[in-house]
């Protein structure tokens, strides 16, 4: 038994640590918005393509040498200068309408933005959704959304993934979590 409680305490100390941004990103590792540049004047919905170099994507949730997922800070403080961004390397990227996660390893986006200034930048998450050390993040891409073809309170997020789509309300929930569970039960 003092063994099993060993154990776990190790397991529970090397999740921890593995959790507190410590996974490696690749030397000159670069992300970076393919399709739309620094004050580009757009209509909504806005497609935004993610560009990656010198590492791959993978989906949350796998752990891979190299690789990570997408995600959007969405009108915030730029990386590293947001009042929180210490909780958020430490414990990983939230899921708000500020913080939008690609966790399925998709590679764009189309964002329903009401009219106005709006900034985007990317950031890439290990497997926890932490940022890799140090961290792979784009420029702040400044845009400017002239008109919005549905009206609604809050932006709508719809994501790509080669043949999938995926839409959410950006709610608070990471777009892996709010795929619909099947009603077939296995024999």
């Amino acid at each position: 038994m003092k063994r099993f409680i060993l154990g776990a305490a190790i397991a529970l100390a090397t999740a921890g640590f593995v959790h507190a941004g410590e996974t490696p990103s690749a030397p000159d590792a670069t992300v970076y918005v393919i399709n739309l540049e620094n004050g580009a004047t757009v209509q909504s919905p806005v497609t935004v393509i993610f560009g990656l170099a010198g590492m791959g994507v993978a989906p949350a949730g796998v752990e891979k040498e190299a690789t990570g997922h997408h995600h959007v800070l969405l009108n915030r403080a730029p990386f590293g200068e947001g009042a929180d961004d210490a909780e958020l390397i430490a414990n990983g990227i939230p899921s708000d309408e500020n913080h939008l996660h690609f966790g399925g390893g998709q590679t764009q986006a189309s964002l329903d933005l009401p009219a106005g200034t709006h900034t985007i930048q990317l950031v890439l998450g290990d497997h926890f959704h932490v940022p890799h050390n140090p961290p792979v993040v784009s420029d702040v891409i400044t845009i400017t959304v002239t008109e919005l073809q549905k009206a609604g309170r809050n932006a709508r997020l719809s994501v790509s993934s080669g043949a999938s789509r995926l839409t959410q309300l950006c709610a608070g929930v990471c777009p892996l979590r709010s795929l619909p569970r099947s009603s077939t039960r296995m024999p």
